[in-house]
């Protein structure tokens, strides 16, 4: 049954099986699962929380702790002994599963619910639109080197972030967008009777490509695209009592690539780690010829969520 509809009958083969195949789900959702047990039938129902139930109509009603992610793929299997138990996986159920009488399963008992990794929480679809935000640290290969030549300076680097959204096609292809705030990276030197910093403030806006694989909860991923990237970059000088002020904004394409790691804890939470290559490159915006040629390496940690 699902909700109050009937899905499905299949009558039991030598071993002991039941398999029950429907089109009935036309689209994902979230479900509670009972079981009924009558004297030669039992009943699987399928319902949204809060929702009716069918009346019982004199058999015994077993619910099956937890919360899961119902889609037309979705495989279950119960073992009608063992009423707290429940073995579900986004895709063909495994062999094993339908042959062994006592296999690992999350069991519910006194309220209590253990679970183990045959029988967890129910993953993210194949193919599902997320989004990320991430937090971290970057470095620059070449701003110190142009910036302060064969002075010695001193560094602050800042904390970077970002956000965006992917989509996966599948379990091995999908597309991200995102915008990444690189912070305001400040090298600086002092000497007798001359002083300078130059400060570099960025972001950048990307749309790259994934490849991965996931497997179980984890899904490791490379990504490469191309990013739009702006930058002010500001450098006050002092000589004595005279302080000059030069600044300059940039924006240009570049490159970038990488990769990341989502694991999900929930199925609609999970945790986002990624490392990146971003080119940054870009002209004066008032065409006075200089440019930005740079690299940043940066590695981030963050959140991502199931938003469909």
């Amino acid at each position: 049954m699902v909700n109050a509809t009937q899905a499905g009958t299949a009558k039991a083969d030598a071993a002991g099986n039941a398999i029950v195949t429907t089109n009935s789900l036309d689209r994902e959702m979230e479900g509670n699962v009972w079981l009924d047990t009558c004297d030669d039938v039992h009943r699987v129902i399928l319902v949204r929380p809060g929702a009716p139930l069918i009346p019982a109509g004199g058999c015994r009603r077993t619910q099956i702790a937890g919360l899961y992610l119902l889609q037309r793929i979705t495989s279950i299997v119960i073992d009608s002994s063992n009423t707290g138990s429940l073995l579900i996986r986004q895709g063909r159920a495994y062999d094993a599963w339908l042959v062994d009488a006592r296999p690992q399963v999350a069991k519910a008992g006194e309220g209590k619910e253990t679970q183990t990794a045959g029988a967890s929480e129910p993953l993210p679809p194949v193919a599902a639109l997320t989004a990320f935000g991430v937090a971290g640290l970057g470095t620059t290969m070449h701003f110190e080197e142009q910036s302060c030549g064969t002075l010695d300076c001193t560094r602050t680097s800042p904390i970077q972030y970002g956000a965006g959204v992917g989509y996966w096609f599948n379990d091995f292809f999908g597309v991200e967008g995102r915008y990444g705030y690189l912070g305001k990276l400040t090298v600086a030197a002092k000497e007798t009777g001359y002083e300078f910093s130059t400060t570099r403030e960025g972001s950048f806006v990307a749309l790259a490509g994934r490849a991965g694989l996931r497997k179980g909860r984890f899904r490791p991923f490379g990504r490469a695209g191309l990013s739009l990237d702006r930058a002010t970059v500001t450098t006050t000088q002092t000589v004595g009592e005279s302080t000059q002020i030069i600044q300059m904004r940039a924006r240009g394409w570049a490159p970038v690539y990488g990769g990341g790691l989502e694991i999900w804890l929930k199925p609609r939470l999970g945790l986002y780690f990624d490392g990146q290559y971003v080119g940054l490159k870009g002209k004066d915006e008032h065409d006075s010829g200089i440019e930005v040629d740079d690299k940043l390496l940066t590695a981030q940690a963050g959140v991502t969520i199931r938003l469909k």
